[in-house]
């Protein structure tokens, strides 16, 4: 890596990405269940080598009318929100050991997904494969393998599709090893200004009401 591309990333922790982007997520109304969620899936997918942190800062500092937002509407206007797909993903792991397909229509940020299937093939034990307009990949209960990678920054997918595929010959060309990832500084810098929402302004009104120390604060 040049000095000019390695000045512009930020080196983390994975618990401290996981941790910023659950308060970024909670920054823009997102319920504690759905941003933690988002955290893990931001976690997972950095653990893999992929662009997770920078498709989750660029999908909360962009996301309009989600379903997920406690201020928002049930039937938000398109792309919908990755974070809640993957969520009902998740929750019907079982249709997809049965054999069945799960898809989503017109998903923002389809990357944030695969975090989901990941999950769910370690969950179900079994290889589950998602794919969406020039991107396809195969879940490993431990690893990933990615067979199209064209896809992988894609903001907005018409259709992403999820299923168990039986035992595959398939080696990950993907594993989560390190415990830090690097991170584009810019979205970090969003990250971080979307986690700021999360914090209590430090103002006498506030002290009073009892946040902080209170205004006689003799430490």
């Amino acid at each position: 890596m040049s000095d000019d591309c390695a000045a512009k990333m930020q080196r983390v922790t994975l618990s401290e990405l996981e941790a910023e982007c659950r308060k970024a997520a909670r920054g823009i109304g997102c319920p504690w269940g759905m941003a933690e969620e988002a955290g893990k899936a931001a976690r997972w997918l950095a653990a893999h080598g992929l662009p997770g942190p920078e498709a989750m800062a660029r999908f909360l500092s962009t996301r309009r009318r989600c379903c997920c937002a406690e201020s928002h509407s049930p039937s938000p206007a398109p792309p919908h929100c990755p974070i809640a797909f993957g969520a009902e993903l998740n929750d019907r792991a079982e249709m997809l050991a049965k054999g069945e397909t799960i898809a989503g229509a017109d998903i923002a940020y389809p990357l944030i997904v695969l975090a989901f299937a990941g999950q769910a093939a370690t969950a179900l034990k079994q290889p589950v494969r998602i794919e969406w307009p020039e991107f396809e990949a195969i879940c490993l209960e431990a690893g990933l393998h990615l067979d199209r990678g064209g896809g992988v920054a894609a903001a907005r997918a018409g259709d992403v599709g999820c299923a168990a595929t039986a035992a595959t010959s398939a080696s990950a060309t993907r594993t989560a090893e390190d415990k830090a990832c690097d991170v584009e500084q810019e979205a970090w810098r969003i990250l971080q200004d979307l986690a700021q929402r999360t914090y209590v302004p430090s103002n006498a009104a506030n002290r009073i009401a009892g946040a902080g120390a209170g205004l006689a604060d003799n430490d």
